[in-house]
């Protein structure tokens, strides 16, 4: 029992001892104690599995190693692998730093917390995936000529540097943010691809050809540099803070979202931008290329677009803005697909290296050029920019006629549209131009918008719609694309004015050239005369001639210029001594000739076949020639004592003048057959017109004046510029008087309406009813400002009923009636209208409804009175030759006293005077057509006639037959009709005398029913300005 008791108390006092010694252990040595990842060391080929805490650790020279690091797990020391083939890392813990080192493919999951870092060196590829809930803090490197990869959809706070020449790929999801930005070093092709959020400094890659991607939604607040290579940029929406693209050939793609500076950097770089925003773009050097396609100024906003240094080529495609001094640095932009640049501001083509540059207008685009003066230059001054249009330059749109676009260079017209607000007046009006410091070729439809002009006739230049200065126009550079008309005027486009130097310009005219008042002899192209001088000139175009001469005390001088097919020529006198010459381009003629002390010379010479002239004189005789092969020209002049004469006569569809002078006076011609120009001169103060049509530009001048001195071979009378009505003018103002036309004929006479006096006065108490119809074949002319004449039909069907009779103890009688009718009137007009005497204009409507009352009172013996009241109102249409309509309306108001008397001369011939008198108010409606507004001034006129009947009765049974023969001569009183086409009155004449002749049957049957047909003719009696065949058949019956 002691033993047993004793021993116990042995175990009893150790157990505290060997808890002591266990509590030291667990203290002295926990790694061995709580070791947590496991196995240590791994094997080649094995998994390293880290559950809970652990210090770290390193492995290497193994060819195939997985980690996993579990939830929850923490290490709180560095990982270093070394020397492994393929390292497989799985991270959903919490670890201090990682480094490794000559891995030949890694592939690491991160999931947890890497809070010191993520290193990774050597040639191996490494691909890091780091997820939503994974942080990646401080650095995160690679180094090594590896192909390297990021996936990020969580953060990386220190973002991404790598170095070393391989490749690098990073993708940053939508929910990731890489801050601190990404910066690679060496030659490493680079691909960022963001839908998430970057940003922080630098954002910079290497030499590499590198691929940035912002996709929609995604930001980078970071500065983006590219750096040297082939760099490609795509943004598809979101926000990029600035890019900057590098050196090397880039291309960049901007489809959406902010970005607020891009620079292309030196090299030949392309840009396409197709929405979104750019508020600072620079191509910088290099030849580049930017495409901006559907932009408008939500995009544009007037931010500067800059080509910088070299050959560079901006291209707007369906794009619309304005602001073109934004856009510098281009030494070609182009307007294409439907796009609109407006010109609010100067565009400057070219750069400081190129010196000048190109727009072109492609067939849909439109240059709006409304806003006022502005202009195309180039860069540098003294080169010579270029405007190619085959679109549209629009500058309208604003009722403002004073917009000009200047170009400083030369302008091409490509089948190129211009559309002008041009005030519409007299000479010297307002209108947008284009002007031209440079050449003009090509071709180019103008097409004019009158800004309120009210139409007037121009006597000189007219109104300028293009101008060059130090260059040439050619001579099909302009045409008009629809027609130009205002108040009673046509405009036509001119080259060339009456003013020196204005030989290359473009005008619009309301006339032609200058009609001549017949002097004693001689006219002039266009010549002025002032204490003794004399000027003239002529221009034309389009395979015309032009040429001027002035004079002043008693000095002479004269030019004349063309080309593109044309003529020049010019000639002075100073002191009694004179000098011409004449220069032609493009296969055309120069000429020239001079004079000293009364002595003159002239020569012209053409190359490209066409013309050679000279003329000398000395001693007061001259003589000049011309001559040219290839079917062109030939013109010679000469002169003895004074006289002078010169010829020139061309084949082939050119030209040929002539003219010739004796004792002091000269006359001169020049033809041309084939459709080209034809001038002619003669006398002192001579006179030749030239002009050109085919849908181009026409020309032709001639004028002569004198004061305070004279001008040898005869007086010269002041020459009057040939005014251009429109169509329009001639078919309206001819409506007055055919409407008048008609009423007369309505109205007619007593024996036109009831046949006899023995039909109206009979008193049997039977009821009674007329009935009549005429036709008219009408030719009516009138004098006045455009001659208009009328050629058509007047007809009319009338029907009366006499509703009250009454007689008197002498056998007298009065009968009261009324009548009412339908008439109308077609046919086409003539006048003065282009410039043409008796030009076909167009075509007249009217039709007619009238009622009246009429009191016949009869005699015994067959004498009567018989007076009428008559209302008539009218609608129709004139429609022109060129399909220009317009709406007539109006009323008329008749009135007539008509009396007769027969005189018996044997039992069965009777002589009938008569005497009428017919009052006529006329009242036509205001109208329009779409030049003008037209008003009708109200009209009185007086109509006589004096003649009568020479009737033979012939009684057959109960039938008595009445043929008779009838002579009147009607007069209408003179005065004028007034038409006005808005502020222009337009005076027709009025007043004819007419004789008439005709021949009428009359028959009446058993007393009841009776008939009657007339036919005549009338013709104006001086002029010869009316011609009228008419036919009216009537029918009278009782009941």
């Amino acid at each position: 029992m002691d033993l047993t008791h004793q021993g116990y108390g042995k175990s009893a006092k150790l157990i505290p001892l060997l808890l002591l010694v266990l509590l030291f252990a667990a203290v002295s040595f926990p790694n061995q104690a709580h070791a947590d990842c496991q196995p240590k060391p791994p094997a080649s080929g094995g998994t390293l599995t880290c559950s809970g805490s652990d210090p770290g650790f390193s492995v290497s020279n193994l060819s195939d190693l997985t980690i996993d690091i579990l939830p929850g797990a923490s290490l709180n020391g560095p990982i270093n692998a070394a020397d492994i083939g393929t390292l497989t890392i799985d991270n959903e813990g919490i670890l201090q730093s990682v480094s490794l080192l000559n891995i030949g493919l890694l592939n690491f999951d991160n999931a947890g917390t890497i809070n010191q870092g993520l290193e990774m060196a050597g040639d191996g590829d490494h691909n890091v995936i780091n997820r939503a809930t994974g942080n990646i803090n401080q650095f995160f490197t690679f180094s090594g000529d590896g192909d390297n990869s990021v996936v990020n959809e969580g953060i990386l706070n220190q973002g991404i540097k790598a170095n070393g020449n391989g490749s690098m790929r990073i993708l940053n999801e939508a929910t990731a943010t890489i801050n601190s930005g990404i910066q690679v070093t060496g030659s490493a092709d680079t691909l960022v691809d963001n839908y998430g959020t970057i940003q922080g400094d630098p954002f910079s890659l290497d030499a590499g050809d590198d691929v940035v991607i912002n996709r929609a939604g995604a930001r980078i607040n970071s500065q983006v540099n590219q750096g040297a290579g082939t760099d490609t940029f795509l943004m598809e929406g979101g926000f990029v803070n600035s890019m900057q693209q590098g050196e090397g050939n880039d291309q960049a793609t901007v489809l959406d979202g902010e970005l607020p500076t891009y620079m292309a950097g030196a090299g030949d770089d392309q840009l396409i931008w197709s929405g979104g925003e750019i508020r600072n773009l620079d191509m910088q050097d290099g030849d580049d290329y930017a495409r901006l396609i559907g932009l408008d100024d939500n995009n544009l906003r007037g931010y500067p677009i800059n080509g910088g240094l070299g050959s560079d080529q901006l291209d707007w495609e369906n794009t619309v803005g304005g602001r073109p001094d934004r856009l510098t640095n281009w030494e070609q932009i182009r307007l294409l697909n439907g796009s609109e640049l407006t010109m609010n501001g100067n565009l400057i083509l070219g750069d400081s290296g190129t010196g000048a540059g190109s727009l072109f207008i492609d067939r849909s685009a439109t240059l709006f050029a409304n806003q006022g003066s502005h202009s195309i230059q180039p860069a540098i001054a003294g080169n010579s920019a270029r405007l190619r249009n085959a679109g549209l330059i629009d500058m309208t749109g604003n009722d403002n006629p004073n917009d000009i676009l200047s170009l400083t260079g030369d302008y091409v017209g490509q089948n190129g549209r211009m559309a002008l607000d041009t005030f519409l007046g007299s000479d010297g009006s307002p209108s947008d131009y284009l002007r031209t410091d440079g050449n003009e070729r090509g071709t180019t439809t103008l097409f004019i918008n009158n800004a309120n002009g009210p139409g007037a006739l121009t006597s000189r230049d007219g109104i300028l719609v293009n101008q060059v200065v130090n260059g040439i126009s050619t001579p099909r550079a302009f045409t008009l694309g629809s027609r130009v008309a205002a108040g009673p005027y046509e405009y036509f486009l001119f080259r060339g004015g009456v003013s020196a130097g204005t030989e290359n310009n473009w005008y619009l005219r309301s006339h032609s050239a200058p009609e001549i008042s017949p002097p004693n002899t001689g006219s002039s192209s266009s010549s002025s005369s002032s204490g003794g001088s004399t000027s003239s000139s002529s221009s034309s175009s389009g395979g015309s001639t032009s040429s001027s001469s002035s004079s002043s005390g008693g000095m002479t001088s004269s030019s004349s210029s063309s080309s593109g097919g044309s003529t020049s020529s010019s000639s002075s006198s100073s002191g009694g001594t004179a000098s011409s010459s004449s220069s032609s381009s493009g296969g055309t003629t120069s000429s020239s000739s001079s004079s000293s002390g009364g002595t003159t010379s002239s020569s012209s010479s053409s190359s490209g076949g066409t013309t050679s002239s000279s003329s000398s004189s000395s001693g007061g005789t001259t003589s000049s020639s011309s001559s040219s092969s290839g079917g062109t020209t030939s013109s010679s002049s000469s002169s003895s004592g004074g006289t002078t004469s010169s010829s020139s006569s061309s084949s082939g569809g050119t030209t040929s003048s002539s003219s010739s002078s004796s004792g002091g006076s000269t006359s001169s011609s020049s033809s041309s057959s084939g459709g080209s120009t034809s001038s002619s001169s003669s006398g002192s103060g001579s006179s030749s017109s030239s002009s050109s049509s085919g849908g181009s530009s026409s020309s032709s001048s001639s004028s002569s004046s004198s004061s305070g001195g004279s001008s040898s071979g005869g007086a010269v009378t002041e020459a009057k510029p040939i005014p251009l009505y429109r169509p329009e003018v001639s078919v309206n103002v001819a409506l007055p008087s055919v409407s008048r036309a008609l009423g007369r004929e309505t109205l007619g006479t007593f024996h036109e309406r009831e046949g006899e006096q023995a039909w109206s006065k009979r008193n049997d108490g039977l009821s009674a009813l007329w009935v009549r119809a005429f036709g008219n074949q009408l030719k009516l002319s009138h004098g006045g400002s455009v001659d208009p004449k009328f050629d058509g039909n007047l007809w009319g069907l009338q029907v009366g009923v006499p509703v009250y009779g009454r007689g008197s103890v002498h056998g007298q009688r009065d009968i009261f009636g009324v009548m009412l009718g339908t008439g109308g009137a077609n046919g086409d007009t003539r006048g003065f209208a282009l410039g043409e005497r008796n030009l076909s204009t167009g075509k007249v409507e009217l039709d007619q409804y009238n009622l009246g009352g009429y009191w016949t009172h009869h005699w015994v013996g067959g004498a009567y009175f018989d007076g009428v009241l008559m209302y008539s109102s009218f609608d129709g249409e004139s429609r022109s030759s060129l399909g220009i309509s317009t709406d007539i309306d109006g009323d008329e108001y008749l009135a007539s006293m008509e009396v007769g008397l027969p005189i018996p001369l044997d039992g069965t011939w009777n002589l009938e005077p008569q005497a009428q008198l017919i009052w006529q108010h006329q009242r036509m409606d205001n109208t329009r057509d779409v030049f003008s507004s037209i008003e009708f001034d109200n009209i009185d006129s007086l109509t006589a006639r004096i003649g009568g009947r020479f009737v033979a009765d012939i009684v057959r049974g109960s039938s008595v037959w009445r043929p008779y023969f009838k002579a009147n001569i009607w007069y209408e009183d003179a005065g004028s009709d007034k038409v006005y086409f808005n502020t222009t009155p337009i005076l027709v004449d009025r007043g004819q005398a007419m004789l008439e002749t005709g021949i009428g049957l009359t028959a009446d049957f058993s007393g009841t029913t009776s008939l009657f047909g007339i036919i005549d003719y009338t013709q104006d009696i001086d002029t010869g300005d009316l011609e009228s065949f008419e036919a009216r058949i009537g029918f009278h019956k009782r009941w």
